[in-house]
Formats: structure tokens, C-alpha cells, sequence
């Protein structure tokens, strides 16, 4: 099993995934029925790049200021024998401007993700819950620049599962708070959890808690909003 694998899914595509339906989101009209017609829109356009099953309980958005609360998140792989989700988050709550989305950016003032439960299991025979995106999925041409203020997750569980190595892993409370420092263009933040445990055969449990303060330099970057994307063809088809 690939470890890059792994870590590119817990550090990159599971974030992806929630800022593509928060993006997406931004453009929701008023109407309860359109909302729950291009939600499903992003949805199957998240499935579609990422291989996972993605469900949204519900969806809330308050216009002054822009925010926008999804409730109820989960992915998981249809592929895997586990039925245990990758991914499940209690609520996902976004802050954003409205005019930046005029100029093709998103300027996120906050995002703030509450109780994320993230498990990654291998089986002894080194298969995966990890969704393998399709292999003819192309990407878009077209970016939207997006920069985040503040960044908070509350009360998170991290869980391992190797059987083929054997180890496991569970990182409980897991919070951080990362703040945009624009003078040094740079992100400051802390990063902590209350409880790890880490288990690996023949060798005794090992028990501990940590927290730092850290800072790295932003680099230029940006998405490919396709999940936006199929808002906007939401929006053409009901009109």
C-alpha cells in the first residue's frame, strides 16, 4: 500500500472535497428545492473525480453576511468492504465575500470544520477504504484563486488501521486554529490533540498528547472549481 497514498488523501483530497461544496455552494439562489437540486449536482460531481460516495445531510445559508453551514457530511468508498465512512463531519460552517466571487476569487474570512472523524483502514491482504479516482477523469482548465483567513477544526478523530504492517494509530481531539498573517504572508497557527495512541505488533502501546505553534509561507495556488461549475449549469437548467 502507497503511504503517499494515504497521506495525499488526509492532507489534500479530503480538504479538497469540502472546500469544492462550500465553492459550489456560494452561488445557491434563495429557493430550498434549487438548493437541494444543485447540492445534488456537486455531490455527483465530487463522486465523479474523487471515486468516493459523498452524502450532505442538509445545507444552510445566510446571505448578510455570506455564510454557509453543511450538516452531516460522510464519504466513503463504494469499492471497500468496510462500511465504516473515511470521512464524517458534523458541520462544516464557511464565512465568505461576496464580491471577490465577481473577479473570479474566493476570500474565505473563515472556515470552521466541527468534530471530523477521519479512518483509514488497510486489510491484511493491502487493500484500502481509500476511493480511486477514475482514470479518465480530466481536469479543468479554468482556476479560481482562493485564499482562507482562518482556519479552525474542533474536537477531531484521526484513527489508522494497517493490518498488513500490523499498526494502528488514534488521534483524539484533534484541533487546530491557522491565521492568515498578511503583513509576513504567511500562516500562524496550533495544532494539538488531547490523546494519540499508537499500537504496533510485539511491542508495548505508546501513549501521548502534543501541541505546537508553527508557521509556514503561503505559495500561489488555486483550485479547479468544478463542483462551482455544476452549480452554475444547475442554475442555466432551472432558469
Amino acid at each position: 500500500m502507497s503511504r503517499r497514498r494515504i497521506l495525499w488523501w488526509v492532507a489534500v483530497a479530503i480538504p479538497a472535497v469540502a472546500i469544492a461544496l462550500v465553492l459550489a455552494a456560494a452561488v445557491l439562489l434563495h429557493s430550498k428545492s434549487f438548493q437541494a437540486y444543485a447540492l445534488g449536482k456537486v455531490i455527483q460531481s465530487v463522486e465523479e473525480s474523487t471515486g468516493a460516495r459523498v452524502h450532505v445531510q442538509s445545507i444552510d445559508v445566510n446571505w448578510h453576511p455570506l455564510a454557509i453551514e453543511l450538516f452531516g457530511i460522510s464519504a466513503l468508498n463504494p469499492a471497500s468492504t468496510s462500511k465504516t465512512p473515511l470521512l464524517t463531519t458534523d458541520r462544516l460552517l464557511v464565512s465568505l465575500q461576496i464580491w471577490p466571487l465577481l473577479h473570479h476569487q474566493v476570500q474565505i474570512d473563515s472556515v470552521t470544520i466541527d468534530h471530523p472523524v477521519i479512518f483509514v483502514k488497510t486489510e491484511s491482504d493491502g487493500h484500502n477504504n481509500l476511493p480511486t479516482p477514475p482514470q479518465n477523469q480530466q481536469s479543468s482548465n479554468s482556476t479560481m484563486a482562493v485564499q482562507i483567513d482562518r482556519l479552525t477544526i474542533n474536537n477531531g478523530l484521526l484513527q489508522y488501521d494497517d493490518r498488513q504492517t500490523p499498526l494502528s494509530a488514534v488521534l483524539a481531539g484533534f484541533r487546530t486554529q491557522v491565521d492568515f498573517d498578511r503583513p509576513t504572508n504567511t500562516y500562524r497557527g496550533v495544532v494539538g490533540y488531547d490523546s494519540g495512541r499508537i499500537e504496533i505488533a510485539q511491542t508495548r502501546t505508546f501513549e501521548h498528547r502534543a501541541e505546537e505553534k508553527s508557521s509556514a509561507a503561503v505559495s500561489a495556488n488555486a483550485i479547479a472549481p468544478s463542483a462551482a461549475e455544476s452549480f452554475v449549469v444547475a442554475a442555466a437548467e432551472i432558469g
